[in-house]
């Protein structure tokens, strides 16, 4: 019987050399952002196709669910993925304890944020929200064990089992979604979406995985546990927050029309570019956690991947922003034509997003996690600031006012991560410079495309735009930081060769067809 190639082995990471580690992270990166880029690609299409079905006032019932939700999930999961990564030695006794506090800790969570699901609904004047909250509330608690699983596969650097996983629950809880939407079941169909690919994910992962937790738990592996995951746990809810806010804000303030067309601009740029940040946090924290003892090969190799995080986004928002009068109105309908500014407007928080994902995980993988703290607490106050300066004007004005105070964070935060890796910030800001000509070639492009394709369909133009603008940032690209893109194709290249490579041992110690 051949064994599963993509199962967890009971064993702890095993250490590596330096090279063998930047090949893996290369490699996982690819992996994680290649099956998150299919995974959304999946999700983004059957929100299309749930936004043409349903309304404005549906997204914003989920949106104001979500505001509880999304922090209950990071409360119940987050911290204790981080401190399995992160942990020097891992016992069978630490995984089953990591495993089981979860378990407490989320159906502890999930049984308070239940009990205040009235006054959510209160708070937004609408009933429905509380039961959307509640159903979401039990499905985020049933499922708070995955995140242990997948810090397991995580820590071997194991990202395939979770890339695969992930596309074929994307799958599965797309068709869910859309068809519960045909059927006419309204907001459930959004709901079913999300806890539909959550649940396969989590059963997929148990079932690839040999590792079993035994019936232990430990108080002293918990304490310990504990001790790096409060301060993960408490940045990222403090991140988790301040994305809410904007929510609370447009819902409570402004009804649920506009928060219906916040949401779904939210979804088109923000979400998928934010689950993009998830595959760079695990990578980078996996990869720099196995060089905190070598401060000088840590802030090496941040800087490498940071300088190329900053060139490869910064494409996003010129794109989105240039791509939006056309291609909203084209892809999810006229109806949702006020959502195009907002689109443009906040994919520029939503690629900085990406970039402090990796400040967070220099800072966490060195264990300053009361730098961390500070690192995610600033920014919030300045976008907080913002929000509340620009939601007088309207949606417009408060999405404004939080994209100024998300760069005025960025600015914060790559200051603090200098001075944790002892790295001059001059050195951190540069790519910022280097990434704006080819942004401004990219962006000119699409608009030229756009207008000379006025008279086409506009799905035609958004595609023939879309692929002209992204060739006119590589040649950009190319011509003012030439070294750079030679290095990110070059690790493109290598990372190929070595599936290959990997491919073609496997097939050779391949046993027989009926063998064993």
């Amino acid at each position: 019987m051949k064994a599963d190639p993509l199962a967890e082995a009971p064993a702890d990471a095993a250490p590596l050399d330096r090279r063998e580690l930047r090949d893996r992270a290369v490699g996982g990166l690819a992996w994680l952002a290649g099956g998150r880029l299919v995974a959304q690609t999946t999700t983004l299409a059957s929100r299309v196709v749930l936004a043409r079905i349903l309304g404005p006032t549906e997204f914003a019932q989920v949106a104001m669910a979500s505001v509880v939700v999304d922090l209950l999930e990071l409360m119940t999961g987050r911290g204790m993925a981080v401190a399995v990564i992160q942990s020097d030695e891992l016992s069978e006794r630490k995984r089953s304890t990591a495993l089981w506090g979860t378990v407490l800790q989320g159906t502890a969570l999930a049984g308070l944020a239940f009990a205040a699901t009235p006054l959510l609904g209160l708070v937004f004047r609408d009933d429905q929200v509380t039961r959307v909250s509640q159903v979401m509330i039990a499905g985020a608690a049933l499922l708070s064990p995955s995140s242990v699983f997948e810090a397991l596969f995580a820590r071997r650097m194991n990202f395939r089992n979770i890339v695969l996983r992930k596309i074929v629950a994307s799958l599965l809880g797309a068709g869910l979604g859309v068809g519960l939407a045909l059927a006419g079941f309204g907001v459930w169909a959004l709901v079913a979406q999300r806890l539909g690919a959550g649940l396969l994910f989590f059963g997929l992962a148990v079932a690839s995985s040999r590792w079993r937790p035994s019936l232990t738990f430990s108080f002293a592996d918990f304490r310990e546990l504990a001790s790096v995951s409060v301060g993960s746990s408490a940045a990222a809810f403090t991140v988790a927050a301040a994305r809410q806010i904007p929510t609370f804000a447009i819902g409570r303030y402004l009804g649920a029309e506009p928060l219906g067309y916040y949401a779904i601009a939210r979804q088109v740029v923000v979400q998928p570019l934010g689950y993009l940040t998830q595959p760079v946090q695990r990578v980078m924290l996996a990869t720099l956690s196995r060089l905190q003892s070598d401060l000088a090969a840590h802030r090496s190799a941040y800087l490498r991947a940071q300088r190329t995080l900053v060139l490869a986004a910064a494409a996003v928002p010129a794109l989105v922003g240039s791509l939006a009068p056309v291609a909203v109105p084209a892809v999810l309908g006229a109806k949702w034509g006020p959502s195009v500014s907002l689109v443009q407007i906040l994919a520029v928080p939503a690629t900085i997003g990406v970039v402090a994902a990796a400040a967070g995980a220099a800072v966490n993988s060195l264990g300053k996690t009361r730098l961390l703290v500070a690192v995610a607490v600033v920014p919030v106050l300045l976008q907080v600031a913002g929000l509340v300066l620009g939601v007088g004007d309207g949606l417009e004005g408060a999405a404004l006012g939080w994209t100024g105070g998300a760069v005025l964070g960025l600015l914060v935060q790559l200051g603090t991560v200098a001075m944790a890796v002892g790295a001059p910030v001059t050195r951190l800001l540069a790519p910022l410079a280097q990434a704006l000509p080819p942004a401004a070639g990219c962006a000119v492009t699409v608009m030229l495309v756009t207008r000379a394709g006025a008279g086409l369909p506009g799905l035609v133009v958004t595609a023939i735009a879309a692929i002209v603008g992204l060739g006119a940032y590589a040649v950009v690209l190319r011509l003012t930081a030439p070294e750079e893109l030679r290095w990110i194709l070059g690790r493109a290249r290598d990372a190929l060769a070595r599936r290959r490579r990997g491919r073609r041992g496997q097939a050779r110690v391949a046993p027989p067809e009926g063998a064993g």
